[in-house]
């Protein structure tokens, strides 16, 4: 059949593959609206291999078809996919690369001069988010729609279909495109009585793990995020879903897909006990137990220590701790007041508490305020070391970067801070800059990873369990005692498989 709307997404990731929510979330209202909508996983193999792609674009479109979307918030390939395995095991070439299309910029071209060759009606939308309108957007887009797109995609097929009005801007150096923008935080949906529904033609195996969102926003506002919807108030009626709409969600995955494994996205997941102890309301509702990974603020499990039991309760399988620093002055800075000697006591609580059951991820930012190359290998020294208790840890350098909407405090007021931005450098100060810190993060990270310290933990943990791994499988495993050749062999048979379930699903021989 030919459908009303594709929709093109990816998880680039380091070496696994989970869906995307937010390609899925707005397909939902879509469909809740009357519209036929086709999620294509994978974008960036697809890209890859054209000869494929063009066979599900001849397939999949037709006259009823209103646009091509494309969900920009990971897209990319894997390059160590493209890599051989003695260059993946002596680098750390694991590292994640994101791009703005699902493919190099020239490759893109030639996709959508295809499109509006043969199906010159269909309109081409960007949305996502690593949308950036300060890079030279293809001429070939018709809109780009910032934010949150759950109202604002539904208000655009309409006024494409029904020609009903919609609220546009353009960019003044690139007005080929219009921008959809007057609802970025998508104030006006219903978020608390939403679910993210997957359907057949999406193409779920058996099992797999899910991404699903508990809550929206965050209630703290941390200087260099530039996440929508930050210091939302805990009493927010709008912040956190319904336990009865959460508990269907749980009981249709289940029943629909076996899933009983997650990827919870909410940008803090602890934000209250009163929150963890809903979801297990929602779980004892269900009648059902889940494994989840999730973003988790280690400073909130030493204020409100109940929180450790129920997290454990709850299935926490992983924990991604947002640390950023060890030096006292640069965390200050950033709106955390914890001393680097409080948080490494937290994460021997917790390891200590949940009795080395649960995977612990610390991640740290290289180039905060008043941090400079000397001190950071202070504390490095102290996070390679065995005598933190995480799992793994990764380092990355500070992004600045003004964004159409939603941007940092630190991109907003950069000189009160003590930065310069700049295209050439990304940031600078007084200390060092983006490039440099990058590079220095990037060394440390690879000291880690070839000498077996820095193991498997975060988010991988629910990744890797796509690939059929079980917790047991993976605790305590270093990254460098994985077989890359084993890795690249189940990525690409994971996408074979999604390949065909689609290709005889839509009868594509």
């Amino acid at each position: 059949m030919t459908y009303d709307i594709l929709l093109f997404t990816d998880q680039i990731a380091r070496y696994w593959h989970i869906k995307a929510l937010g390609a899925y979330r707005i397909a939902t209202e879509l469909r809740n609206n009357g519209y036929s909508v086709k999620v294509i996983d994978y974008a960036g193999l697809w890209f890859a291999k054209k000869p494929l792609l063009f066979k599900i674009l001849n397939k999949l479109v037709g006259t009823n078809t209103l646009f091509i979307g494309f969900s920009t918030t990971f897209f990319g390939v894997p390059e160590w996919l493209k890599k051989d395995s003695q260059e993946v095991r002596n680098k750390n070439t694991f590292a994640e690369t994101y791009h703005h299309y699902p493919c190099s910029p020239d490759q893109f071209e030639i996709v959508l001069k295809y499109l509006k060759k043969q199906h010159p009606h269909v309109k081409i939308v960007l949305g996502g988010a690593k949308v950036d309108l300060s890079v030279k957007i293809n001429q070939q887009v018709d809109f780009v729609v910032l934010g949150l797109a759950d109202s604002t995609v539904v208000e655009l097929a309409d006024h494409i279909r029904k020609q009903t009005s919609i609220k546009y801007t353009y960019n003044l150096n690139n007005p080929s495109y219009k921008i959809i923008n007057h609802d970025v935080t998508a104030k006006n949906f219903n978020f608390v009585n939403s679910r993210t529904l997957f359907e057949d033609e999406d193409h779920v195996f058996p099992g797999e793990v899910l991404p699903i969102e508990t809550s929206r926003g965050c209630m703290f506002k941390c200087k260099f995020c530039d996440f929508p919807l930050l210091g939302r108030k805990k009493t927010d009626p709008e912040y956190h879903k319904h336990i009865d709409v959460l508990a269907s969600e749980f009981v249709r995955n289940w029943e629909k897909f076996k899933t009983k494994k997650y990827l919870i996205v909410d940008d803090t997941f602890n934000e209250t006990a009163e929150k963890l102890q809903s979801i297990k309301d929602s779980l004892e509702k269900a009648k059902l137990e889940i494994k989840f990974s999730a973003h988790v603020r280690l400073d909130l499990l030493g204020r409100y220590p109940e929180q450790l039991k129920l997290l454990k309760d709850l299935g926490v399988e992983s924990v991604y701790f947002g640390i950023e620093s060890l030096n006292h002055s640069s965390l200050k800075s950033i709106g955390k007041a914890m001393s680097p000697e409080k948080i490494k006591d937290l994460l021997k609580m917790c390891n200590d508490k949940w009795k080395g059951e649960v995977s612990i991820h610390s991640n740290f930012i290289a180039g905060l305020p008043y941090e400079t190359p000397d001190t950071l290998a202070k504390w490095m020294e102290w996070v390679a070391s065995e005598d933190n208790p995480s799992d793994s840890y990764n380092i990355g350098a500070l992004t600045i970067k003004h964004k159409a909407y939603d941007s940092s405090i630190f991109a907003e007021f950069p000189e009160k801070y003590g930065y310069i931005l700049s295209e050439e450098y990304g940031w600078k100060n007084n200390i060092w800059d983006y490039v440099t810190a990058q590079k220095l993060a990037d060394s440390y990270n690879n000291q880690g990873f070839l000498s077996g310290r820095i193991k498997i933990g975060g988010f991988d943990f629910s990744g890797f369990q796509n690939f059929g791994y079980e917790y047991q499988d993976l605790k305590g495993l270093s990254y460098i005692d994985l077989s890359v050749e084993e890795l690249k062999s189940k990525y690409l048979r994971q996408f074979e498989d999604y390949k065909n379930a689609l290709f005889k699903f839509e009868e594509i021989s």
